[in-house]
């Protein structure tokens, strides 16, 4: 009998162990579909592949060591649990109330939008960014080639932050800017970078780019929500006009360092960095841009599993915290003690390669007789949040130093926001998150006018 007991507490371990380690290949490979286990959940799979070592191991163990180990573990779960708790309440339950009036809120998410207005006749599409060709569809491409913007010369539904869904109206190209804006001959400004720099969540007349026209300043604007900095790079190199004075890379501390893990991995995207001359020709190849992205869209919209790529909105979530429902889900799950522990001190290091993109841009800028800005974003947690994944943050010394070292010229927002008596939460959407407000894209604009006069 007692030997029966004893296996009880090993099965325990082992099921315990076993399915842990299932839900953590189903979340990476199944829901972020990663194409690798070197990627933020290797830290998980290694806390789950020990517990498993462990539950084998404790089926030769004696009952006594057995019973302290499981009484030691119970213990310390049940402390983490009540850490979580205090933490949920305090940090993320317990807040100020959200400035934003929810009854005028746009409550559809992207993608019944999109049907509605299609419904409707309208001749719209949703934006469709470069990085979800890491996921899906990439079959339906027959002409193998790596797209690094949208569907061409369509008015565009991207997001809703700030109670209403932004459009814009795409370029001959698929950018976020107007058809005349090409037709310069000596550009002022290109500007490079991810959502922040594309003007995610804000009509056009209030996002960076045209913020600087209203300066008199011609732009051509290449940003594109989801892109790191390969992606960064590659769109440089293929659509930068013949005359440009000034390359503006906009980095978000946020997450371009992760999306640079998924990029490098892609061969025909690390040809930019390796191959000086390397190009697609992606100019000379909308149509087959626009055909490609077309039967994207129609393959989103028969398969239900693709279309949380649209369903998108910031309503759910305000309602949450305004409501300050209690999310059982991410109690059990740890979310606030992992974020400031595993997350904080295991995840996105500086990648080597992300020296050599920065520079090559700065190279491709010097070779055409311009100048090069860094400006660094910082993530909005900074400002909105008590506690929060410091990983992303403890990689801002060493991406200062980096283009210190290199003479870049540089812009820091990070830390403009963190001056005394400077209350940053007012420039991003929400207080839960999301990009910059429109005042907080006309600060933006308005800094680099200033850099790039001194």
């Amino acid at each position: 009998m007692k030997k029966y007991n004893k296996k009880i507490y090993s099965f325990i371990f082992l099921i315990i162990s076993v399915s842990i380690l299932i839900y953590i290949f189903y979340k990476d490979l199944f829901i972020n579909k990663s194409e690798s286990f070197e990627n933020y959940y290797s830290q998980y799979y290694i806390l789950a592949i020990t517990l498993l070592i462990f539950s084998i191991i404790s089926f030769k163990l004696s009952k006594k060591f057995l019973t302290n180990i499981t009484l030691s573990l119970i213990s310390f779960f049940f402390g983490l649990y009540l850490i979580e708790l205090y933490l949920s309440y305090n940090y993320h339950y317990k807040q100020k109330k959200i400035n934003i009036d929810l009854k005028n809120y746009n409550q559809l998410n992207k993608f019944d939008l999109y049907l509605k207005l299609k419904k409707e006749g309208k001749d719209i599409v949703p934006r469709i960014d470069p990085n979800t060709y890491f996921t899906v569809e990439v079959h339906l491409n027959k002409k193998n080639f790596f797209p690094l913007s949208g569907i061409s010369n369509k008015e565009t539904l991207s997001c809703n932050e700030l109670g209403y869904y932004s459009k814009y109206k795409s370029d001959k190209y698929g950018f976020n800017n107007n058809n005349s804006s090409w037709n310069n001959n000596n550009i002022d400004i290109v500007l490079i970078g991810d959502s922040f720099a594309n003007g995610s969540c804000v009509n056009r007349e209030n996002n960076v780019g045209d913020n600087l026209i209203k300066d008199d300043l011609s732009v051509i604007n290449l940003g594109f929500p989801g892109n790191g900095p390969l992606i960064e790079l590659a769109s440089l190199k293929e659509y930068a006009p013949r005359k440009f004075k000034n390359v503006v890379w906009l980095y978000y501390e946020g997450n371009d360092l992760k999306d640079l893990e998924v990029e490098e991995k892609n061969d025909l995207l690390l040809s930019y960095l390796l191959d000086k001359n390397f190009k697609q020709n992606l100019k000379d190849k909308q149509k087959s841009i626009d055909f490609f992205l077309e039967k994207k869209l129609v393959n989103i919209v028969n398969k239900e599993h693709l279309k949380k790529d649209l369903n998108q909105n910031m309503y759910d979530l305000l309602v949450s915290k305004e409501g300050k429902k209690f999310d059982f889900f991410r109690f059990i799950k740890l979310y606030t003690v992992r974020e400031i522990t595993i997350n904080s001190f295991f995840g996105i290091k500086l990648n080597k390669k992300f020296e050599k993109i920065i520079l090559e841009a700065k190279s491709f800028a010097s070779e055409n007789d311009a100048k090069f800005l860094f400006v660094y974003l910082p993530e909005h947690t900074r400002f909105t949040k008590k506690i929060y994944n410091m990983n992303s943050h403890l990689n801002y010394d060493q991406v200062k130093s980096m283009v210190e070292k290199n003479n870049i010229l540089y812009l820091d927002l990070k830390e403009i926001f963190s001056e005394d008596n400077f209350d940053a939460k007012n420039l991003y959407a929400t207080s839960v998150g999301g990009h910059f407000n429109i005042a907080g894209y006309k600060f933006l604009s308005d800094k680099i006018i200033n850099k790039l006069k001194e």
